[in-house]
């Protein structure tokens, strides 16, 4: 799945992407009136990978409904935000091509060059996948 799929998914799913100045993030998504958006702030996403990560961040949030409210207890933001990142590793690091690349003796830089992403969401992957037994 690249850039373009996302988007495409997006798209099909009637989320409504818009480029914005974002003070404290890259990016962001809500819910209003039952009609999700994103938010990315193209001045602060360097490179693709970057903007793949967030994307797909974002979309899990929309995907999963896993909105909640700025002053939320970190019990609940920390439910949301896994959510949101296992719908991100699940479609932009798939397991079994993790798990291939890992035998090859590929680094996590190499990693995400590879899927991408930003090394984040392949530490991401790889602590969901081994640690938490995430199955596909």
């Amino acid at each position: 799945m690249n850039n373009n799929d996302l988007y495409k998914i997006a798209e099909d799913k009637q989320i409504v992407i818009e480029r914005m100045n974002l003070q404290k993030n890259k990016s962001l998504s809500v819910r209003i009136q039952n009609r999700d958006f994103i938010g990315l702030d193209e001045d602060a996403i360097e490179n693709s990978a970057v903007e793949r990560t967030h994307l797909a961040h974002e979309l899990g949030h929309c995907a999963t409904g896993s909105f909640y409210e700025v002053g939320a207890p970190l019990q609940v933001r920390g439910q949301h935000e896994y959510r949101a990142n296992k719908w991100a590793v699940l479609r932009c690091v798939p397991k079994q091509e993790l798990i291939a690349l890992m035998k090859q003796g590929l680094q996590k830089w190499e990693l995400a060059e590879y899927f991408n992403v930003t090394e984040d969401l392949v530490n991401t992957a790889i602590t969901y996948y081994f640690e938490y037994g995430i199955a596909v």
